[in-house]
């Protein structure tokens, strides 16, 4: 659960709207589709949507721990 508030750069202690902003802004930095909009090489592209993958398991276990 620790980790999952790392990834998203949050502390425990922060509100569930806290939660979902910090989500949303860090999804939207690494969404493939804004990223691919850039020009930026397919390597990137991948480590972008591995980064996305982790952002929403974050907070997913953050909901399904908060019962949200």
């Amino acid at each position: 659960l620790d980790e999952a508030y790392d990834a998203l750069g949050i502390s425990t202690t922060v509100s569930d709207k806290e939660v979902k902003v910090a989500y949303r802004a860090k999804a939207a930095d690494f969404h493939p589709d804004k990223l691919k909009s850039k020009d930026l090489p397919k390597e990137f592209i991948a480590f972008a949507n591995d980064q996305l993958a982790r952002i929403n398991l974050a907070h997913k276990v953050i909901r399904d721990a908060r019962g949200t």
